[in-house]
């Protein structure tokens, strides 16, 4: 029986071979290197009867139609979703399957699931393990807080998810993380400066040296430096 798994780079749903369990294979859209899960996913088990079915279905929708998750999950994979994990050690964004909820009377506190990837760089989590993840308003992503990291606010959630759009070469939705976050707070000097910076990676130079000019006037010390570059390139 095929072994479903998804790509944590590209979110592409793949099928592996029975005989791969426990082995590394390639993404062929994207080239990311991903475990093979040594079993293959499958529904929640639940006893036959049409009472079990409602009981799940109703335990389902506690967080597919939750309105802080709704419109997140994966389009094949209706429980699946990508969560951000912050580490003493690093931050990475994963697909989780949801299977729970952590409720305090009618209130969801939180969202339980199981890794489906296993981390690059986070050494006290692996693919298969259990997680409490938590939904914090504003965000790009639910958020899972390893290693007694304290909650960070929602503008350093942005600038995390832009920095991996970045790494990815996303430029264009790491510009929109950027936009999101002048929303928030534009009087961040460093968020000026980061989009400068990008804006100039995309040759962008006008806009660029409007970024660099609000980032200097907010006291930024190297926007001054990025507003020669661009003004150098406009010549």
């Amino acid at each position: 029986m095929p072994i479903k798994l998804i790509c944590s780079t590209c979110g592409k749903q793949l099928a592996a071979k029975d005989t791969a369990a426990g082995k590394r294979v390639k993404c062929p859209s994207c080239g990311q290197i991903l475990l093979v899960s040594d079993k293959p996913k499958g529904p929640p088990q639940v006893s036959e009867g049409k009472q079990s079915n409602a009981i799940r279905d109703d335990f389902q929708a506690l967080w597919r139609d939750h309105p802080a998750l709704r419109g997140s999950f994966h389009p094949d994979c209706p429980d699946d979703l990508k969560v951000m994990f912050l580490g003493s050690n690093g931050i990475e964004i994963m697909w989780v399957t949801v299977n729970g909820v952590n409720i305090a009377g009618t209130t969801v506190l939180s969202f339980r699931g199981t890794l489906l990837n296993e981390p690059r760089t986070l050494t006290n989590i692996r693919m298969r393990d259990s997680v409490s993840f938590k939904v914090i308003p504003n965000a790009p992503y639910p958020v899972v807080l390893l290693d007694d990291v304290p909650q960070p606010d929602v503008n350093m959630l942005w600038g995390l998810k832009a920095m991996s759009l970045r790494l990815q070469k996303r430029f264009a939705e790491a510009l929109a993380c950027y936009d999101r976050m002048i929303q928030f707070d534009g009087k961040n000097a460093e968020t000026w400066y980061l989009r400068g910076a990008l804006l100039g990676t995309l040759q962008r130079f006008k806009d660029a040296l409007d970024s660099f000019g609000r980032a200097q006037r907010l006291g930024h010390p190297r926007a001054a430096m990025g507003i020669e570059m661009c003004r150098k390139q406009m010549e």
